[in-house]
């Protein structure tokens, strides 16, 4: 019988690799697929931003998984994964003939209480069946480590394939869309006035985890485990599962998890800095920046919403690379805000 090894987590924390390592360091060659069939695996799986080099089985909702398991289950391989998720929102709402282009609160509540029941009953149903299910958790705390977008794919309001821009502006239109147009109405379209209307209406820190009930067997593991400790931690997690590692693939695995481990150290560098940044620019001090137009986002959010300050913005297309060139631009909030921070 063929035994099915599922990856999964409630954001891109890294299961594309921790599925494309299961796979590679069981000694693997090729990998099947259900759409594509038998893949060779890859050597290298990394991308600039993931390992989406990996073509892994990547079912979306429980519909599709349990099509997805029923090809696998069904083929002679000794061992295969996938990588589900959780349904689309857009998928949700169609079903239940909600129109996501105008949307109150309370649908969206709805919606996302849809959202996270199925993907409950999605991680119970593939313990039902024997597969054994490995849970990769992304704390609350380091919530800007999603602040850029890596697993592109699929538009949020549409089933179109989309850039990392694409995505951003896809989102922009689903969850800001009254406040883009009000801002233009009013032709405020530059692009220190787009930060300013972002700062003020993005919310970066609300990231929340979903109530799991994990009451079936599964491995749980915290997500800096691996980014951290993934040299020892993800071979231990396979041999967990009592499969056999191929000893003479460990040098090759080790360099492409050094390069991977680079890219998420990348991601969480901003997490750990912008605290100090914020502090720096609030009290004149020296402290060398180079912020991407997301991170000047977050930035500007944390003065209007922390500190009632703001910035003396106008034609500044990048900030500059001192916070002491930032508190010069200080000024007090004029905008009404909500009290989101105690």
């Amino acid at each position: 019988m063929t035994r099915l090894v599922c990856s999964t987590s409630q954001v891109s924390v890294g299961c594309t690799f921790l599925d494309w390592s299961i796979n590679y360091l069981s000694g693997k060659t090729t990998f099947l697929h259900r759409y594509f069939g038998p893949l060779p695996l890859v050597e290298l799986p990394l991308r600039n931003v993931n390992a989406h080099n990996h073509r892994k089985n990547h079912p979306c909702g429980i519909k599709e998984t349990k099509d997805y398991v029923k090809f696998l289950q069904s083929s002679k391989e000794d061992l295969v994964t996938l990588y589900p998720f959780a349904p689309k929102v857009t998928n949700v709402a169609s079903q239940q003939k909600i129109n996501l282009e105008n949307i109150s609160a309370d649908d969206w509540k709805f919606l996302n209480a849809l959202v996270i029941n199925e993907y409950n009953e999605t991680l119970h149903w593939l313990s039902q069946q024997s597969v054994d299910i490995i849970f990769i958790s992304l704390p609350e705390t380091l919530s800007l480590y999603l602040l850029e977008p890596r697993a592109l794919g699929r538009l949020f309001l549409t089933n179109k394939p989309g850039t990392a821009d694409e995505l951003k502006k896809n989102l922009e239109l689903a969850f800001f869309q009254n406040s883009a147009s009000a801002w233009k109405n009013l032709n405020l379209t530059n692009r220190w006035d787009i930060r300013e209307r972002m700062a003020l209406s993005q919310r970066p820190f609300e990231y929340r985890q979903w109530p799991i009930n994990f009451d079936f067997r599964h491995q749980w593991i915290d997500a800096q485990e691996i980014w951290y400790n993934g040299l020892e931690s993800i071979p231990a997690i396979i041999k967990q599962l009592n499969i056999n590692i191929d000893q003479s693939r460990i040098p090759q695995w080790n360099s492409v998890f050094l390069q991977w481990q680079r890219i998420q150290l990348k991601h969480l560098q901003f997490q750990f800095e912008y605290k100090h940044i914020v502090d720096s620019i609030v009290n004149n001090w020296h402290y060398p920046i180079n912020l991407t137009f997301d991170q000047e986002v977050v930035i500007q959010h944390c003065l209007i919403y922390q500190h009632n300050l703001n910035l003396k913005t106008w034609e500044l297309e990048k900030f500059p690379s001192n916070t002491k060139d930032l508190y010069k631009l200080l000024e007090p909030n004029i905008h009404p805000v909500e009290k989101i921070y105690q």
